[in-house]
């Protein structure tokens, strides 16, 4: 019986990796059939510039288009698949008109750094729309553009701490599902004042009569990545420069013999790794044996959204330090370990019996630009 396992096994892997031969060379002819869509591109962007001036802006990032294809006429109204929630406490009280003081002044009529985008808003695509013109996504400007539009007070209820974080939750799930509005810029800030709560007041220094300020962002992930959004709250918004910040970095090690000849395997294995890895990809997405993978007619796309209690990063910096390994190989390996946790028999109805679950992460790339773009690389992993 075990030896009838192992060959079954074995004539699993081959077929799989034969699908993923195939999968790997029919990418490759998809790439060198894209050469000429990107020259079209590239001359449609300069008509734009042409004949609409005043009203086209950019085009779209490759990488942006993945997340702008939302905004076609087949997916308005529907719940956003790729809004982006950040939200940070300010000690002390900030009013609405201060805040929208602070914004114009910070962020719309503030000089770039870029010779080629002049004196106007630091970031154009804040006063953008995506529409589609000649088959490709441009940004159109926003000709009625109100910063009262994007940029609100709200209030969060509740008597204690608990309460409050539970209707917090709850208004950051809702935002996480409601549609943009149409012909706006997608992103939208809102002012929480008299904020409450014990864990952060611990940490305020000038918190006043009228306690701290909460404020919560939504973008879309067209407009920028989560380094972006960074760059423009701390340094552009908060003119704090973010070399100021320190930002976690592997711990330095010296590369031995050893770890060289790792490296020179590494890249020399990298095309077959590359199509074993693929086959098993496709092989996964296209079988659905596990709870995780829902068919695609199956899904509500309506997110949700759960607050842990705050972790000191204090905590991740000492594993990162004892095991020599990257502050998000730490965030990484915690999310698989709680994957795998509910994928566990003993957790009830999540359990799996499969013993993978290939899943995906976005990661930063090298060099960074200081303005909104999507500059990062999405790298997929099994979790056990």
């Amino acid at each position: 019986m075990g030896g009838q396992n192992v060959f079954l096994f074995v004539i699993k892997e081959i077929l799989i990796l034969l699908f993923g031969t195939v999968c790997s060379v029919f990418l490759t002819i998809a790439i060198i059939l894209s050469v000429p869509i990107y020259i079209y591109r590239f001359l449609i962007t300069l008509l734009a510039k042409k004949l609409h001036p005043k009203t086209l802006g950019k085009a779209v990032t490759s990488f942006g288009n993945y997340f702008a294809c939302e905004f076609l006429p087949s997916s308005i109204n529907k719940p956003p698949r790729s809004a982006v929630v950040v939200s940070f406490v300010v000690d002390g009280h900030i009013s609405i008109e201060g805040a929208r003081a602070l914004f114009k002044r910070r962020w719309f009529n503030s000089e770039s750094n870029n010779s080629d985008e002049g004196l106007s808003c630091r970031y154009p695509e804040l006063q953008q729309y995506v529409v589609s013109w000649m088959g490709f996504l441009f940004w159109k400007q926003d000709l009625e553009f109100q910063l009262e539009n994007h940029l609100k007070p709200h209030t969060l209820e509740g008597e204690s701490d608990a309460e409050v974080e539970d209707n917090l939750c709850y208004f950051m799930e809702e935002l996480l599902n409601k549609p943009f509005a149409l012909h706006r810029s997608p992103w939208e800030c809102y002012i929480i004042s008299k904020y409450r709560n014990s864990t952060f007041a611990k940490e305020c220094v000038n918190t006043d009569s009228e306690g701290m300020t909460l404020v919560v962002f939504r973008f879309h992930h067209s407009i920028a990545d989560g380094l972006s959004i960074l760059y423009a709250i701390i340094e552009a918004l908060l003119d704090t420069p973010l070399t100021t910040i320190s930002l976690p970095s592997p711990s330095a090690k010296r590369v031995g013999v050893l770890e060289l000849m790792k490296n020179v395997v590494h890249w020399l294995t990298v095309p077959f790794r590359f199509i074993y890895d693929v086959s098993h990809f496709f092989a996964c997405v296209f079988s659905r044996t596990s709870p995780w993978h829902v068919p695609d007619e199956k899904k509500s796309y309506r997110q949700c959204m759960h607050r842990s209690p705050p972790i000191p990063i204090e905590y991740i910096k000492d594993i990162k330090n004892n095991l020599g390994v990257s502050f998000a190989g730490v965030l990484l390996s915690s999310v698989c370990a709680g994957i795998a946790q509910t994928l566990h028999p003993e957790k009830g109805p999540g359990y799996s019996s499969s013993k993978t679950l290939l899943t995906s992460a976005p990661l930063p790339r090298p060099g960074h630009p200081n303005k909104m773009r999507n500059h990062m690389k999405i790298i997929s992993f099994n979790g056990f």
